[in-house]
């Protein structure tokens, strides 16, 4: 009795050996464990013929069924189709089965080892449904020459070999199951690294695009507060100052020296806005925005220009500070190409307000132009629409008409 014992850890401790002796492995892990599988089957139905030492016609039909057995099992390592494999491992545990019922043992362990080991590869090999499913049909091929050896004979010594047996195949079982699960969360751990490496490399390539686009913005930012603000100031000094000319050449000194100081009060104040746009590059979104702002530039410009301008606000909406800031800047814009470009003597300004945008309306009775020429004026009021998603248009009237709308989302007042 002990010396089937000491066979059957033998076999046991062998069987564990070359599993771990698989994870510890770090290449070629398949290929491995079914050349692992094959070898230690074969010596194992090996020890188990010369142990059963058959003669006659046993020994004709157990070649064969080990031949067979070897068949299967070297068949399954080959076969690329699920089925198959899955077919082949349970033909094998019958062959197995019917080994066993004719040996000449009660128990041959060197025949019964290769339930363990078996046990270990299709807990290994297949996934867990597959797996679970190989493990129950094992397990229960496993009792079958138990049960008949209890049903021959009931006693405490073939009850505890059943115990024994059976709590050594399920703490197999279980290392096996410890030992999968560790290699599968092993290899999500380096997948997941690997993929936290890459999002780590794509991250910082768009964290260097957006400091490019970033700068780029904001030399375009630079570049239209430059132009609207500058433009529509310097054209406001020119027209005062070529009034103050008029007025000198008439002797009107008195007039010419209060439109002079007027110039000089509107050069410092454009000196003074260059200064805050180069300065602070101020967020658009701080600044006070009011229909109030609107009415007060046409005022300015036309105290500067001597030009009529006629500003009318249609609803009395909240709109978020960008979509008024853009506004802003169109008319301030409108107003400029028409004193410039159009020598215009009237402007209207139409604003109304929407449920859900806001329209402008910008037409001057300056010379036009027979084609519309988009310098930086025109493409600024482009950029700063086409951010908002929203629409504008230029038309050659009688003289010069800019039209469009921008979508708001309207808040309630307080």
């Amino acid at each position: 009795m002990l010396r089937r014992f000491f066979y059957f850890g033998t076999m046991t401790l062998i069987c564990i050996c070359a599993l771990l002796g698989r994870f510890i492995m770090g290449s070629h892990r398949g290929k491995l464990i079914s050349f692992l599988y094959i070898i230690i089957s074969l010596v194992l139905l090996v020890l188990g013929y010369f142990y059963e030492d058959p003669f006659g016609i046993r020994k004709t039909i157990l070649i064969s069924l080990i031949l067979i057995y070897t068949v299967f099992i070297s068949f399954q390592m080959i076969a690329k189709k699920r089925i198959v494999q899955l077919t082949l491992i349970m033909l094998s545990v019958i062959v197995l089965i019917i080994i066993e019922i004719n040996s000449k043992y009660a128990i041959d362990y060197f025949f019964h080892s290769m339930y363990i080991l078996m046990l270990m590869y299709v807990v290994i090999h297949y996934d867990k449904k597959a797996g679970l499913i190989l493990s129950i049909i094992l397990t229960l091929g496993s009792i079958v020459k138990f049960a008949e050896l209890l049903t021959i004979q009931m006693s405490p010594a073939n009850l505890a070999m059943f115990v024994f047996f059976f709590t050594v195949q399920m703490l197999v079982l279980l290392v096996a199951i410890f030992a999968k699960v560790y290699r599968e969360e092993n290899a999500k751990t380096k997948q997941l690294y690997e993929e936290l490496l890459e999002t780590h490399k794509q991250m910082k390539k768009y964290s260097n695009e957006i400091k490019q686009l970033t700068m780029v913005e904001e030399r375009s930012k630079i570049a239209r507060d430059l132009h609207d603000t500058l433009g529509h100031d310097m054209t406001g000094l020119i027209m005062q100052m070529e009034m103050t000319t008029r007025f000198f050449s008439a002797n009107d000194t008195e007039q010419g020296i209060a439109t002079l100081e007027k110039a000089k009060k509107s050069a410092r104040e454009s000196l003074a806005k260059v200064r805050q746009i180069l300065n602070t590059l101020k967020n658009e979104n701080e600044i006070e925005w009011t229909n109030t702002s609107l009415y007060e530039l046409a005022e300015d410009f036309a105290n500067k220009t001597e030009t009529e301008i006629h500003c009318e606000i249609i609803g009395d909406k909240s709109v978020r500070p960008d979509v008024g800031i853009t506004i802003y800047r169109i008319i301030q814009e409108g107003l400029t190409n028409a004193i410039r470009h159009g020598k215009a003597t009237k402007v209207k300004i139409i604003i109304t307000y929407k449920d859900q945008e806001v329209l402008f309306y910008i037409e001057d009775n300056g010379s036009g132009c027979s084609e519309v020429i988009k310098g930086n004026g025109l493409n600024g009021m482009l950029e700063r629409v086409a951010l908002l998603q929203g629409k504008i248009s230029f038309e050659n009237t009688k003289g010069f008409l800019i039209t469009g709308s921008l979508p708001y989302d309207r808040e309630e007042l307080k």
